[in-house]
């Protein structure tokens, strides 16, 4: 159920790519979603983009912890976070 969370914590459980692009699937739905913790897991670069992706049509969250992850192809994860938030 997508409206009903507002809160998700998942840091520290070892996450990787497929859940990552699977959370992301459940950002775009929410539309109460608020904050979500995804540090210190395993999530890569597909992940990052899916998630910034799911930003784009995201107008709820406000809150996104990604520290501590695995991403490396960084300029572009930089660049579809910022265009997905403006």
């Amino acid at each position: 159920h997508p409206d009903l969370v507002t809160h998700v914590y998942l840091d520290s459980n070892r996450l990787t790519d497929e859940t990552g692009v699977k959370l992301a699937r459940y950002v775009a739905a929410s539309s109460t979603i608020q904050y979500l913790d995804l540090s210190s897991n395993q999530l890569g670069s597909a992940a990052y983009l899916a998630l910034a992706a799911a930003l784009r049509v995201n107008t709820s969250l406000q809150y996104l912890h990604l520290v501590g992850n695995q991403a490396e192809d960084e300029s572009r994860i930089d660049a579809a976070l910022v265009s997905a938030m403006q």
